[in-house]
């Protein structure tokens, strides 16, 4: 190899990336702490984001609907109405689910005691067992120890559980706010960031990176259409199937469905457990026909749904969305399990792309 300019600069750039990438792999620790610590920082700005990208539909459509003149006054209007339109959506869903989800709870507690005397009933608790049990001997003053540790335990995680929905909460009220801003000035926004671009970089990397901004577009708009679609169908053919086989809970277990299937690989599992719980208390018989009737459901949806909803969705490998998932839930809460899927079929995408060309 000639030890020409250009050359020598890619020696120089192979060696500090491999000196970045050790780094990384022998500090991974510190690394992701850090990572933490700015995604912290910049949450707000990521909620603003995410709230403006799926507003922005809303937006649009109205700007496109009124026929005020003046633009500023148009587009003020049409961002109050998109805001009222969720709003009304989450109240009513509310004012639906919760009265509902109530008379569920009571129902449940009548069915306890009933659940708790077949439990008793079992082989597994006959005399020679509980004769056992009676036979052990019990240290209470170790007990009461542990639990004096476990509730001080417990207070503390409160404690600190309270403060994380705080935080969230008040992540999400700071993102509203900027997502109004960014709304109000999207095309100032765009166009700023368009000139900067074309006046600071080479013409090859801004095509890149407007190349890059349409996939990243194109992907989170069709993941974000195509899970809610998707949910809204399987949970309403769940739904549906409930109500038929005269099955408990029908529409608390329906709307449990429709929120845990919008998280990708894990969700429909979650969703589906704690569905088969709740109907277990009642009868294992309507629970076992829950289980077929949720595969039936799922038949549909995978062969029939799914393909027309998802053909532009995320196209990755199983495992690659299930690693995405994880990884964003552990490490990045609400906001990793939103956006970890399409960022992993954006960046996906864009390594399929360079090995080919």
């Amino acid at each position: 190899m000639i030890l020409n300019k250009y050359n020598i600069k890619r020696i120089i750039y192979i060696v500090f990336i491999s000196l970045i990438l050790g780094l990384l792999l022998f500090n991974i620790r510190k690394f992701i702490f850090i990572l933490e610590l700015v995604f912290n920082l910049i949450n707000p700005i990521i909620y603003g984001f995410i709230i403006a990208y799926l507003l922005n539909i809303l937006v649009n459509f109205f700007d496109k609907k009124l026929t005020i003149k003046d633009n500023y006054k148009k587009r003020i209007i049409s961002i109050i109405l998109s805001i009222l339109i969720v709003f009304i959506i989450i109240v009513l869903t509310i004012i639906l689910i919760v009265p509902q989800i109530i008379k569920d709870i009571d129902i449940l507690s009548k069915n306890m005691p009933k659940f708790m005397d077949y439990i008793n009933n079992l082989d597994i608790f006959n005399n020679k067992y509980i004769n056992k049990i009676k036979n052990v001997k019990i240290d209470y003053n170790k007990i009461f120890k542990n639990i004096n540790i476990t509730t001080k335990g417990y207070i503390g995680s409160s404690i600190y559980k309270f403060k994380n929905i705080f935080i969230e909460l008040t992540n999400i009220f700071l993102g509203t706010i900027l997502s109004i801003i960014f709304l109000l000035k999207k095309e100032i926004i765009i166009k700023y960031i368009n000139n900067y671009l074309k006046n600071k970089i080479k013409k090859e990397t801004y095509k890149k990176i407007i190349y890059i901004g349409n996939i990243s577009n194109n992907r989170f708009q069709n993941f974000f259409k195509g899970q809610i679609i998707d949910s809204f169908v399987i949970s309403l053919l769940t739904f549906i199937f409930m109500l038929i086989f005269k099955i408990p809970y029908a529409f608390s277990i329906s709307s449990l469905i429709f929120v845990t299937n919008l998280i990708p690989v894990i969700g429909p599992f979650i969703g589906m457990i704690i569905s088969i719980l709740l109907i277990l208390i009642v009868s294992i018989k309507k629970a076992i026909v829950f289980i077929i009737i949720r595969f039936i459901a799922n038949q549909i949806d995978s062969f029939i749904v799914r393909p027309k909803v998802l053909e532009k969705s995320v196209k990755i490998p199983s495992i690659l969305v299930f690693i995405a998932v994880i990884y964003g839930g552990i490490n990045f809460g609400i906001v990793g399990l939103i956006i970890s899927v399409p960022i992993i079929s954006i960046i996906y995408e864009l390594i399929i792309d360079k090995l080919n060309n």
